[in-house]
């Protein structure tokens, strides 16, 4: 979603719950990671070995890259958390505002807290965390765990979340939503928009990463670099993830010929999509399709 000059893009919501005692191994995500602790205490560490204690009504958000993991240990009960992984950058450029004026509140406190200023951490007060444990209820009967899947209540729930917590910032006088507007910032807003493009054009298209290196006021070489570090890996290595994400989709969902799948994600000829999917997948088209789940899900 874009809306004069902010880029949102919700990718994954779930409710997780854990018991007794345990560890999530060191992991990164290419987004925001926002999690809220509904019930319980647990703890996130970085890398750099800070912890961030969570307790109910707790928000924390972890930047796009950034290794972290988590323990717990509960004589009783559980923890429970609300995760959220989505993208969110502003266009400075494109702000509909005058020097002076204020910004919409919806977002740009929380930007300008968890991103700009890299701050992790919001203790809810009461009165809010009441607020936002309302949202959190309504959504909670149509999330199925760990399940991606995002309709319009979903996203719209999100989004009052946001404001929310915006207003929370706000109200504890932590963040106004003034100081949003740093040089970065516009070209990460490029490079989303780059990348949200990849997704909403998924067909086979080798041309493609020149043209939104261009659109995105890059080389093609330096287009590449910048990409690999703000998400990890190269746009051709991403363009081809979702193509054959795509392709395994239409092989498990569908009795499309093989051939029919090829032109449909932009293969003049189906051989070369075989030998494609064979690289990216292991196996080839017809032998995923026949493959037992198991075997589906590894190749994912």
């Amino acid at each position: 979603m874009r809306v004069e000059g902010t880029d949102f893009h919700l990718r994954y919501a779930a409710f997780h719950e854990h018991k007794q005692e345990g560890r999530y191994p060191l992991h990164v995500h290419p987004y925001l990671e926002l999690l809220i602790s509904l019930e319980g205490t647990g703890v996130f560490e970085r890398s750099d070995g800070e912890e961030f204690p969570l307790r109910p009504g707790d928000v924390l958000v972890m930047p796009p890259r950034s290794p972290h993991s988590s323990h717990w240990s509960l004589r009783k009960g559980v923890w429970s958390l609300f995760v959220m992984d989505f993208d969110l950058a502003m266009d400075a450029g494109q702000l509909p505002f005058e020097a002076g004026e204020q910004l919409d509140p919806a977002f740009t406190p929380f930007y300008e807290w968890f991103v700009v200023r890299n701050r992790p951490m919001l203790r809810l007060r009461p009165e809010e965390w009441r607020e936002v444990s309302v949202v959190l209820r309504d959504v909670r009967p149509s999330l199925a765990q760990n399940e991606y899947g995002i309709g319009s209540h979903m996203l719209a729930a999100m989004l009052r979340l946001i404001s929310l917590l915006s207003r929370s910032l706000k109200n504890q006088g932590l963040a106004d939503g003034r100081n949003i507007l740093v040089p970065k910032d516009s070209r990460y807003a490029a490079l989303l928009n780059a990348r949200t493009q990849m997704e909403g054009r998924v067909i086979y298209d080798p041309g493609n990463i020149r043209r939104l290196a261009r659109a995105a006021g890059y080389t093609e070489e330096h287009f590449i670099r910048v990409f690999h570090s703000a998400f990890g890996m190269t746009p051709k290595r991403y363009a081809q993830t979702i193509l054959m994400r795509r392709a395994c989709g239409l092989l498990q969902g569908t009795d499309l010929p093989v051939r029919e799948i090829a032109s449909r994600l932009g293969y003049e000829e189906a051989s070369l999509f075989s030998r494609a999917f064979r690289r990216f997948v292991g196996i080839s088209p017809d032998s995923f399709r026949k493959a037992p789940p198991a075997t589906k899900e590894l190749a994912k």
